[in-house]
């Protein structure tokens, strides 16, 4: 059937003789004017058709019509042309029509004449306005001379120099380039816009045929050998196909130009995609002027799976059914060889020198069966379209692009279908409220249109969603696998979300790096969590420099050689150095040194060295140190330096030796690791002698530290031991010292400084052994071993005394014993049981306090460290010695308070007994009712006729917990201690009292509150008289005289005091009433006379109120409860009737 297809995805095919049907290959890159397929009537049968993004060309032998298909309603012939001679092939753009002829020329020509004088002019009128193209000497010139250099523009004719059998073979045509091939190899680039050859390679076979992507800047051509090759216009590069079928006719590329292009090659029997990748890194570095010599030159191969194992498209083409298709191509192709192994060969063009170099990628991907009468048209991101033995166009997914099925609504909302939905719905929320439907219909039915299509993605998208979630975990690997190996990142991206699978985001974060896709790499390595790989990829997409990039990817990716390699041509070769330093490669390092930076060569060495040092490889490590200490002098210090200069980001240290390389403070500090590595293989390998003087010599405590314990592992004690001490590690000298038994030495080391415990045993406990006794026990005690201090000083040095201080030092168990078992010996037996408590020996203690009548020494002993069950043997025991006191408390002791409670009552009673608090404690804790009305009874004097003391029954009610009854006793107590003028006692039992309810959140009395205001009053004041503050003693006082019946005992001085204060500060009306009641019968006598005629002057002569005692006296502040006045020393509302808070200072 004959058909043509454009750049631009439109198919123009012949349906019958005389009818052309024009549609799109793909709804979702169609054009607006091509929605559905249009019909176009031709007046003869044309054997060729050729069809562009706005013309359609259809031709007999030598003639060719042509028809403008741009406008929506009909088409228009714009042209009718005759050629000279028979046309094999035409290809079309937006402007030219370029003509293959049977002879082998072209001729490329201006499809609409109308056009081209419009189109001459508006060229002539740019270029005359560039000052550039027309300079001072083109002044002047007509329109005409203008015009002249572009009219030639309208056709060209091109041929091949006159050769035998050369000829042009195969053309291409894009909005840009006009791209031909020869039978001599030649590819040619014209560009339209500047009219000239801008590019023209040479292959090593004849071409056959070239494909152009839509751009024009990538052909793919297959050459007469059939071998099939991308060649990169921009860097002159050629790129192989690996594993290229023999047999292969055409190359489709993607419908749509994209960064790393899909292409599908065709030959007889299977389609065969690859993933062009136009920026990775290569294999390995190119050889500058290297051509192709031949196809088998340079190429890896990889066995096919035999053609009965392919997918087939046949079994579902028969019936034509779509979803059939979609369904039958998810099936996987497996292949024999990992196909991402395979890379094409790269080959680069000499006559482009200067220009530079890009590596590409091209990857096999998969390969399909081509089903039988089934012609295909184009792909588009991983479908097919195939033109059936119908006549109707069928699309189906590659086998190879299966995950499409999920991910298309996801990532691939480029679309045209995906854009309407999306379009739509952001204009249907724009236009809510605002679109009037009444007056025009046809925009009502476009927006619910649109909306619907909006629902419709949303629904697709939503439906793909949930089939992904669906599937098993191993199609989803599957289906992961199969977009990494396509090159499609962005869907494996979106599977591996719904894998969840850490190892699955590792791996298509490496396969990005390896396609300098460094975005989705990131973002595979964040979902890692991975920041280290994050940074690692962000610092490698800054990299502009090619070699220098491609090195630190195979740096990530761990092919090291090859990094090195690329580093190397770098304008950056250090970095080869520097990779080969962190990866601890130090014989790549150092030959790497010697060529880029001979300065680092002994740094290299040293931690070379130090390598070995650690693998146990001493012969070598001790001469790689030696070489470290070798300067090798550089030529000329300012050459070096300057040569050097680009290796450092900070200004050059000024600080440099005679020899130019390193500076000096750097040397001094390499040259004293290199003398610590000798001194440390140099005892390593048995010169003791010379490894001991440098390590002596050397001013490093850790060098010496380290040596010593190398010696000690050869056993060589007294040689350690003197490095151990110029080291400052006495604990480990005087080990050293206690193994080759230098006793003297290792005491002189205890004395001169300080050492751990455990130094000072092992040298007690050599002593002890020599039998000196003394230091032993001197050394023990500095390391705290008491009991064998005990030990030498009763067995050995016959010394108890210091044998009972160093146990009740250091109350150590064992000491204790040792210490109760000589007395024991000696007839102490109190002493004895002491220290048989002390060893926690409590039954041995008792029985020997029985048996010698001891038990009040032991119970002295005892203290509160015994069990219930001991507690209670030793209250048996006084029970029946009638110790009731003794007998009682421990029988509290051993929680058996009804017993406790009846011995202690039976002790008689006395103001200071014990007894009775011993009770009330008793009763507290096991609040027994009986035992409560039984202590009661007995302080109420019911028992013995005698009744107690008050504060006894206060002591337990707080006991008890009984709060309330506890507060009435003390105010009954309180008042009692008052009359009794014991003003304090009072104060202090009631301020307890008021804490203890105030802490368990119960509400005080008034009374209790009044009672104790009054007493600090009273407290207070005598301090403000001596502090001088008279204002505020006097208002104490007044308010302390005018509850004088509450101070029986102290009437007089209290009234005499307050007189005085009132009168020093002008409160005259109170000094002359508490005045008037001193002089009462009942109170005159008991006056001091120094005071009697003062008062009773006051009193004959009263003087009026002043103004400022009145102030004083009227002085006030808001109640805090109600916010009525309150004079400044009232303490309780007549308002609300509420105590108000005082300072504890002033009282007010």
């Amino acid at each position: 059937m004959l058909f043509s297809v454009s750049a631009s995805g439109m198919v123009a095919r012949l349906t019958s003789l005389l009818e052309v049907t024009i549609e799109p290959l793909f709804p979702e890159i169609s054009s607006n004017s091509f929605e559905s397929a249009r019909v176009l009537l031709v007046t003869v049968e044309p054997n060729f058709i050729a069809i562009g993004p706005n013309h359609l060309a259809v031709g007999v032998n030598n003639q060719a019509w042509f028809y403008d298909i741009s406008a929506k309603n009909d088409f228009e012939l714009i042209d009718e042309h005759e050629y000279s001679t028979m046309v094999e092939k035409m290809r079309l753009n937006g402007e030219y029509a370029a003509v293959c002829f049977a002879d082998g020329r072209v001729l490329l020509h201006w499809i609409d004449p109308k056009k081209f004088p419009a189109k001459m002019q508006k060229i002539a009128v740019l270029a005359a306005t560039d000052s550039q193209g027309y300079s001072d000497k083109n002044k002047g010139q007509t329109l005409a001379d203008k015009l002249m250099p572009y009219a030639t523009r309208q056709q060209k004719t091109f041929a091949e120099p006159l050769q035998e059998g050369s000829r042009i073979t195969d053309i291409e045509l894009t909005e840009q380039h006009f791209i031909y091939s020869t039978s001599t190899g030649a590819l040619v680039h014209f560009l339209l816009e500047a009219w000239v050859v801008i590019n023209e390679y040479k292959h090593i076979n004849p071409i056959r045929s070239i494909f152009a992507n839509k751009a024009g800047t990538l052909v793919a051509f297959i050459d007469e050998r059939g071998g099939v090759f991308i060649f990169n216009s921009l860097p002159n590069t050629l790129v192989e196909f690996p594993n290229a079928p023999l047999t292969a006719y055409q190359v489709f590329w993607n419908a749509v130009d994209e960064e790393n292009p899909l292409l599908v090659i065709l030959d007889k029997e299977k389609l065969t995609v690859y993933r062009f990748f136009t920026t990775s890194v290569p294999n390995s570095l190119p050889n500058s002027g290297t051509r192709v010599e031949g196809r088998e030159k340079e190429r890896n191969f990889v066995r096919i799976p035999s053609m009965s194992n392919l997918p087939d498209f046949s079994k579902l083409l028969d019936n034509s059914q779509p979803a059939e298709l979609t369904a039958y191509a998810q099936s996987p192709l497996q292949f024999s060889t990992a196909s991402n192994t395979n890379t094409a060969s790269v080959f680069t063009k000499t006559q482009r020198s200067f220009q530079t170099t890009i590596y590409g990628e091209c990857r096999l991907v998969g390969a399909t069966r081509l089903p039988p009468n089934h012609t295909p048209l184009g792909i588009f991101s991983g479908q097919v379209c195939f033109l059936g033995q119908t006549g109707r166009q069928v699309h189906a997914p590659l086998s190879t692009h299966a995950f499409r099925t999920y991910t298309r609504w996801h990532l691939h909302e480029g679309t045209k279908a995906a854009k309407e939905a999306i379009a739509s719905s952001a204009e249907d929320n724009k236009n809510i409220g605002t679109t009037d439907t009444t007056n025009s219909p046809h925009k009502a039915g476009d927006a619910n249109s649109v909306s619907s299509t909006a629902y419709r993605s949303n629904k697709v998208r939503d439906k793909a969603t949930k089939d992904l979630t669906k599937l098993p975990e191993a199609k989803l690997v599957s289906l992961f696998e199969q977009a990494v190996l396509a090159g499609d990142f962005e869907d494996a991206l979106l599977l591996s979300d719904f894998l969840l699978n850490r190892a699955r985001w590792h791996q298509l974060g490496l396969a990005c790096v390896k396609s300098l896709d460094f975005e989705c790499a990131i973002q595979a390595f964040r979902r890692l969590n991975h920041c280290g790989l994050v940074l690692a990829v962000q610092r490698m997409a800054a990299v502009e420099e090619k070699h220098l990039l491609y090195g630190y990817v195979s740096m990530f990716l761990g092919d090291f050689d090859r990094a090195q390699e690329f580093f190397l041509a770098s304008s950056k070769p250090v970095a080869a150095l520097e990779m080969r330093r962190d990866l601890l490669h130090w014989d790549a390092a150092l030959q790497l040194a010697r060529s880029l930076q001979p300065s680092q060569v002994p740094l290299i060495s040293r931690e070379y060295a130090f390598e070995l040092e650690c693998v146990g490889d001493y012969v070598n490590a001790l001469m790689y140190f030696e070489r470290a200490l070798d300067r090798t002098p550089c030529v000329d210090k300012g050459s070096f330096l300057d040569g050097m200069a680009w290796l450092c980001e900070e200004p050059l240290v000024e600080n440099i030796s005679a020899m130019g390389d390193v500076a000096v403070g750097d040397w001094n500090e390499h040259e004293a690791l290199c003398n610590a590595g000798i001194a440390r293989n140099t005892i390593r390998l048995g010169d003791y002698k010379r490894g001991i003087a440098m390590a002596t010599k050397h001013p490093s405590r850790s060098l010496k530290k380290e040596c010593a314990l190398i010696l000690e592992q050869a056993r060589q004690w007294t040689e350690a031991a003197v490095l151990h001490e110029a080291a400052g590690q006495i604990d480990a000298a005087v080990a050293a010292c206690l193994k080759c038994k230098n006793y003297d030495k290792a005491g002189i080391l205890l004395k001169g400084a300080k050492v751990s415990p455990k130094m000072y045993l092992e040298y007690a406990k050599a002593r002890e052994v020599i039998g000196s006794y003394k230091e032993a026990v001197i050394a023990y005690e500095s390391a705290k071993d008491w009991t064998s201090v005990v030990r030498l000083l009763l067995e050995k040095l016959n010394n108890p005394a210091d044998a009972v201080r160093v146990v009740n030092e250091s109350k150590t168990a064992e000491g204790a014993k040792m210490v109760a078992q000589y007395f024991m010996k000696i007839g102490d037996f109190g002493s004895a049981i002491q220290f048989l408590v002390m060893s926690k020996c409590h039954s041995s203690a008792y029985d020997l306090a029985q048996k010698h009548k001891k038990m009040e020494v032991y119970a002295e002993v005892i203290g509160t460290d015994a069990t219930p069950s001991e507690y209670k043997s030793i209250a048996v025991y006084f029970e029946c010695e009638k110790n009731w006191l003794m007998a009682g408390k421990f029988f509290y002791f051993a929680k058996q308070y009804a017993k406790a409670v009846r011995h202690l009552l039976r002790v008689p009673y006395t103001d200071n007994s014990p007894a009775l608090d011993l009770a009330i404690e008793a009763v507290g804790e096991a609040k027994d009712e009986k035992l409560t009305h039984m202590l009661i009874i007995y302080l109420m004097g019911e028992t013995d006729g005698l009744p107690k003391d008050a504060r006894h029954l206060f002591r337990l009610y707080m006991a008890l917990q009984q709060y309330r009854e506890a507060a009435r006793t003390a105010v009954i107590i309180a008042r009692e201690e008052q009359m009794a003028g014991n003003y304090r006692n009072a104060h202090d039992l009631l301020f307890s009292m008021v804490q203890e309810l105030r802490q368990r959140k119960i509400k005080v009395a008034s009374e209790m509150l009044d009672n104790l205001a009054l007493l600090h009053s009273y407290t207070l004041a005598k301090l403000h008289i001596k502090a001088g503050n008279h204002v505020n003693a006097a208002r104490l006082l007044i308010r302390v005289a005018q509850n004088i019946s509450k101070f029986p005992s102290h009437v007089v001085p209290i009234l005499t005091s307050t007189v005085i204060e009132c009168q020093r500060v002008g409160l005259k009306t109170a000094s002359f009433t508490y005045a008037s009641m001193l002089l009462r019968p009942e109170y005159r006598e008991k006056i001091d006379q120094k005071y009697r005629r003062k008062f009773e002057g006051i009193v004959r002569r009263p003087e009026k109120q002043t103004p400022e005692e009145l102030e004083i006296l009227r002085s006030s502040s808001p109640c805090p409860f109600c916010s009525a006045d309150l004079g400044e020393y009232d303490l309780n509302c007549a308002s609300c009737r509420n105590n108000v808070s005082y300072c504890a200072l002033t009282v007010r």
